[in-house]
């Protein structure tokens, strides 16, 4: 309506697709349902049918702990919030009260006052007696994820744990516990590898020092004392010591094999120059050679090998000898 100029009274509605979320009343905006506080809430206009929820929970500690109300005043006392618990009974008469009264806190409940005082709703909480956290049974849901199912609360406060089966007919909230589920088994005797004394070193070290270094210098060793003017194999040649002792390839290699083990083995020494300090450079490297391994051979001479039954969850069952035990948790029991 427009009178002299000024407008006022100016209906508008807002819509989210085809349904009707709210509308914009008396310079107002009237919401239809509650809004998730981020930075402000919006103004409440008049009083809705579901400020007053019902809410279900599970005793779990530490998240949700239920205690007696006060034998004195009859009430909870502070930091707790009033929960009923159904009482089941055979012989039951109608005067008797249907629920116990009790007092729930911990760490969900503080996480639901909060909620509450923020999102400003009012709540009847109960324990759960039907089952616990929630378990289809011949496509039946029971506990808490039941009593939401079946719209007798509004929602489920506790230790949840979120999985593909529940999120198809409920809706979680942002997760804020991540917890995970490990496998405890006895410790079993250990054995020392027969290879242990091999451990300090790859597989390619040794193959390069015996394959390659070994021979290679002791043909290197050969060939220097070969040709050699004052060698023995020269000397032979020249007549100058008939009879003597010739240098092989094979005492060259059992030359430098004495020198890496530092055995008092009997070799037989070059007299060439060329072919002694070869021999000079490959003890240096022997010397080298044996302190890094003496140095790791007492670690790896040490650490036993441990072969455990069980390793994980996806291990076979019907293997394992001996009990299997788990903690009262309903997702554990479905995995294992």
């Amino acid at each position: 309506m427009v009178c002299r100029g000024n407008r006022y009274s100016i209906p508008m509605v807002i819509h989210s697709l085809s349904q009707k979320v709210g509308k914009w009343k008396e310079k107002k905006l009237q919401m239809k349902y509650y809004v998730w506080p981020r930075f402000e809430l919006y103004p409440d206009s008049e009083e809705r049918e579901d400020d007053h929820l019902s809410i279900v929970t599970l005793e779990e500690a530490p998240f949700v702990i239920v205690e007696n109300v006060d034998p004195l005043s009859g009430t909870c006392m502070r930091n707790t919030v009033p929960c009923q618990k159904r009482i089941v009974t055979e012989n039951k008469t109608d005067e008797e009260p249907d629920y116990m009264k009790k007092c729930c806190k911990g760490f969900c409940i503080d996480i639901l006052k909060k909620i509450s005082k923020s999102v400003k709703f009012t709540y009847d909480l109960y324990l759960v007696t039907n089952g616990k956290h929630g378990k289809k049974i011949n496509g039946t849901w029971n506990g808490m994820i039941g009593e939401v199912v079946t719209k007798r609360a509004y929602m489920a406060v506790g230790s949840l744990t979120i999985n593909e089966e529940r999120s198809e007919v409920v809706d979680f909230s942002v997760p804020f516990i991540e917890t995970g589920i490990s496998v405890m088994v006895s410790r079993s005797n250990g054995t020392v590898s027969p290879s242990a004394f091999l451990e300090p070193f790859s597989a390619d070290v040794w193959v390069m020092m015996f394959v390659m270094l070994l021979i290679i210098s002791a043909v290197a060793v050969f060939v220097f004392e070969y040709f050699s003017p004052v060698g023995y194999n020269r000397c032979l040649a020249d007549g100058r010591e008939p009879g003597g002792p010739s240098f092989t390839i094979g005492k060259a290699i059992w030359l430098l094999w004495g020198l890496v083990f530092n055995n008092s083995v009997p070799v037989q020494n070059p007299k060439g120059t060329t072919s002694k300090i070869m021999v000079s450079v490959w003890a240096f490297f022997a010397v080298i050679f044996l302190a890094s391994y003496t140095a790791n051979l007492a670690a790896f001479m040490i650490q036993e090998e441990y072969v455990d039954q069980v390793s994980g969850l996806s291990d076979k069952k019907d293997g394992v000898e001996g009990k299997m035990l788990f903690c009262q948790v309903e997702i554990v029991a479905e995995i294992l």
